[in-house]
């Protein structure tokens, strides 16, 4: 019961701390999707305000193209009035505007237009095979062919005559390096990624750097990307094998999407430890529980030990180590119940060691002592049944009780017992005998409501008297006494 105890007590301390370390997880986890979501808004609505701000551009110089008075002024003032300021701006590269067969005729960099055909460019051919849709078209990453060491997006839009004719296309190209410099300026933790992928899954730009234009639309996490449109995921990159946290997210209704990835290492690496140090406690915790109850189980098994050897003191008598007169009280009461119960007999017999006090006497009370415990000794070692009982009575009597056994029985246990004793050939010069003999009365008889158990006493008390009478060193039954006034016939 009590290792029970302890078993559950530790059950329900370890799963406290499971149910603190799932909810710190739950807790890490939500708070590590929050950050990542944060970020992905922000770094989004930065490139999609840029987008913005750039494509009014594109849209001032397309309308201004159509212009007539525009385009009748001085290349000078003419650039002036297509291209604003923006253009010039830290990332953007130049606008252009090129006319229906992809010849540049107009340069936000250049008031004469530079030699430069772009007709075998995917954002001219698109545009140029139909009626365009309002949207802005966002091209695959290329080298710009007037700065060939620069990596750029073309964002274009298509320019119509008033007839609905193609007229040509306005361009206006984004520096990588605007991406890469916007993504270096947020604070991320170690192994993070930010990614702007096309729609079509090619990478236009990344951090930490990777090919660029590498395809990505194979990609495990790209095609949950694209079923789910923006969101939270967790999954391994396919570029580093790095388990991350991914949010995703579209760019202002742009064929972009942006990609902030944290690894979840990094927020678990706290949490582990964490983890690690409530564990710790958890451990000593338990230990101490271990240990206070080994402790307390300990002392109570003393004391239960110390209980049962003071009960065990109190049942022995102490110079004989038999079961003494208040022991034997208690069995007696029970096996008498037990007889009555079951139908079976009891006898008991009384025992006294003759002429002791002589002995005494003669010997001294010390080794009258030593006298009474060989005899003592001699019934034990007589009686194998484990239901009987050798006890010590007072002075030197004892009794020997026999649950289940009638009168004959109780006799040829009797004649057994004081043969042992006088095979001890204890001397006693005081008696006729020579040696220490002991007399015995025997009583037996069916138990009933109507006796006591104390009858079954008083009967062999009677009984031994008569041995005694007799002339002692034998045994008798108390069938020459009177014993109708305590309603018993000796022989049961």
């Amino acid at each position: 019961m009590f290792a029970t105890i302890l078993l559950l007590s530790l059950v329900a301390i370890w799963a406290l701390f499971a149910s603190i370390i799932y909810e710190s997880y739950v807790a890490e986890l939500s708070s590590a999707k929050i950050f990542v979501n944060n970020v992905d808004a922000l770094v989004t609505l930065d490139v999609a305000r840029n987008i913005e701000f750039y494509d009014l551009s594109l849209q001032a110089a397309a309308q201004g193209f159509l212009d007539p008075a525009i385009r009748a002024l001085s290349p000078k003032l003419r650039q002036a009035a297509l291209f604003d300021r923006s253009a010039n701006a830290s990332g953007l590269g130049s606008i252009l505007i090129l006319d229906q067969t992809g010849k540049l005729v107009a340069d936000s960099h250049s008031e004469l237009p530079r030699d430069l055909d772009v007709a075998d460019r995917d954002y001219f051919k698109v545009l140029a095979r139909g009626p365009s849709t309002p949207e802005l078209f966002v091209s695959h990453p290329f080298k710009s062919r007037l700065q060939p060491d620069t990596w750029v997006i073309g964002l274009s839009r298509r320019i119509d005559n008033p007839d609905g004719s193609f007229a040509g296309i306005v361009l206006g190209t984004l520096k990588l390096s605007y991406f890469t410099h916007l993504f270096g300026s947020v604070a991320m933790p170690s192994g993070s990624t930010i990614t702007i992928i096309h729609g079509d899954g090619t990478i236009l730009a990344r951090m930490p750097f990777v090919d660029i234009g590498r395809d990505m639309s194979r990609s495990p996490i790209f095609l949950q990307e694209t079923s789910l449109g923006s969101g939270l995921l967790t999954g391994v990159s396919s570029i580093d094998q790095t388990e991350r946290i991914f949010s995703f997210r579209q760019i202002d209704g742009l064929p972009m999407r942006l990609v902030v990835g944290v690894p979840t290492s990094h927020f678990l690496t706290v949490w582990r430890w964490r983890v690690g140090l409530m564990a710790f406690g958890f451990a000593i915790l338990s230990c101490l529980i271990i240990g206070l109850a080994v402790t307390l189980g300990s002392e109570l098994h003393r004391r239960t030990l110390a209980e049962l050897r003071l009960s065990e003191l109190a049942a022995t008598d102490s110079l004989t180590a038999l079961p003494n007169r208040r022991c034997f009280d208690g069995i007696l009461e029970n096996e008498w119940v037990r007889a009555i119960r079951d139908g079976t007999s009891a006898a008991l017999l009384m025992v006294d060691c003759d002429f002791f006090k002589d002995y005494n006497d003669a010997y001294g009370h010390l080794q009258g002592d030593e006298g009474l415990r060989a005899v003592a000794g001699a019934l034990r070692d007589t009686i194998q049944r484990p239901a009987d009982l050798v006890a010590r009575f007072g002075g030197e009597e004892f009794v020997i009780l026999l649950p289940g056994t009638d009168l004959d029985g109780a006799w040829l246990v009797a004649e057994t017992v004081r043969g042992a004793v006088a095979r001890l050939a204890w001397p006693h010069v005081r008696s006729p005998f020579g040696k220490l003999t002991v007399s015995i009365g025997i009583a037996a008889c069916l138990p009933t409501q109507t006796r006591d158990a104390l009858s079954l006493v008083q009967a062999a008390d009677f009984a031994l008297y008569e041995a005694k009478e007799k002339g002692r060193n034998q045994t008798a039954t108390g069938e020459g006494l009177d014993l109708t006034a305590f309603g018993w016939r000796a022989a049961g």
